[in-house]
């Protein structure tokens, strides 16, 4: 139904200035149960639907109250001091969405706007592709939970890992399952990534998957019924990057037992997979240019993904790349603050300060 965007009195437009007559009134909710009569008006209130024969609305700073019934609260009689044009502060059938109008195409993430839409169309039921659960395993005898042990038995290391995945896919929005620590042994570690794969849509475990006499990562998969599609990818840091499926569907990225390894290719595989596993119909990184501010040593071996702080330069115009200092794999704080990857290309030589790189988005922050 044509509604009304402000209180004030529907009209007939062509009838212009001068003394009429209420007919009636219509609230916000109320079904309007009359036809505006030549030379009368009715008042309406903001949300309320315009009576038919009516098509313009006059705002009530427009008119004068000439006489009213205070014992009914009723307006017997208001002057139009202003003439309208047809179709006036009046919201047309239609005026939002036209018969037919796509509303929200598949792949559309449902957030605060798109609920709304959906409300308010009265769609209460909409097919949706669920996230998925993500397990999160670490494996190593050396390493020890910090939420459980806070003191290091000699030759340990405390798993940072596993918290560190978990944060990462909360901040996206997955639901987890915190796998815990598993031993290096097959027994011990295949167990653990069999409760994965029944728990979970997508599993991710770290360390165990290079080549050393304790990674049974990659010899376990097959034993389970998985297929991996890939388990050395060239880049730095993240070699040993492996990914696998299973029969029922589940997905398993084995990632590098180093921090910083770990936590670049979830950024660079994980992240992406789960995308298309919800929905989403990009898995692609956001990504920019960048002006290295120093120059960086580039690899002839391997593409490089650098740690880096991205900041707007309002005076250039373009992104300023601070690098976060050394890159070892180990080392954590060459994530600290960082919200960037810088995509280095496998070569010999450097690239000089004041060079554009393309930078690969990994915070918003």
């Amino acid at each position: 139904y044509q509604r009304r965007v402000h209180g004030g009195y529907a009209v007939r437009s062509g009838e212009g200035c001068g003394v009429f007559p209420v007919q009636g009134s219509l609230a916000a909710g109320t079904d309007p149960s009359f036809t505006l009569q030549p030379g009368c008006i009715a008042r309406v209130s903001t949300g309320s639907a315009v009576p038919l024969g009516a098509d313009a609305v006059v705002q009530v700073e427009d008119t004068e109250l000439l006489e009213s019934d205070s014992q009914q609260d009723l307006e017997l009689k208001v002057r139009i001091k202003q003439a309208v044009c047809p179709g006036q502060d009046i919201r047309p059938v239609g005026c939002d969405l036209g018969m037919g109008d796509e509303v929200l195409p598949a792949g559309t993430v449902l957030g605060p706007a798109e609920i709304g839409l959906l409300c308010a169309m009265g769609a209460s039921e909409f097919s949706i592709v669920c996230r998925p659960t993500v397990g999160v395993l670490s494996g190593g005898n050396e390493l020890v939970d910090p939420t459980v042990h806070p003191t290091l038995p000699p030759g340990c290391i405390f798993d940072t890992n596993r918290h560190t995945l978990l944060t990462a896919l909360h901040s996206l929005g997955y639901q987890t399952i915190d796998l815990g620590i598993a031993k290096d042994d097959a027994e011990s570690l295949g167990a653990k990534i069999k409760e994965g794969l029944e728990r979970a849509d997508l599993l991710i475990t770290s360390a165990g998957v290079s080549m050393g006499e304790l990674d049974f990562i990659k010899p376990l998969i097959p034993r389970l019924g998985g297929t991996i599609h890939f388990g050395r990818v060239r880049m730095k840091p993240g070699k040993p990057t492996t990914f696998a499926t299973f029969p029922g569907g589940q997905v398993m990225f084995g990632l590098p037992g180093n921090p910083v390894s770990a936590l670049v290719t979830f950024h660079l595989f994980v992240a992406p997979a789960l995308r298309r596993m919800a929905g989403h119909p990009t898995m692609e990184m956001p990504k920019c240019q960048a002006r290295l501010l120093t120059p960086l040593t580039l690899d002839p071996q391997r593409p490089e993904y650098h740690r880096a702080v991205l900041v707007w330069n309002p005076t250039d115009r373009c992104y300023d790349a601070h690098s976060t200092g050394p890159q070892a794999s180990h080392r954590l704080l060459s994530l600290r603050s960082a919200n960037a990857l810088l995509v280095l290309p496998c070569a010999s030589g450097q690239m000089e300060a004041g060079g554009m790189v393309e930078a690969l988005w990994i915070s918003s922050h």
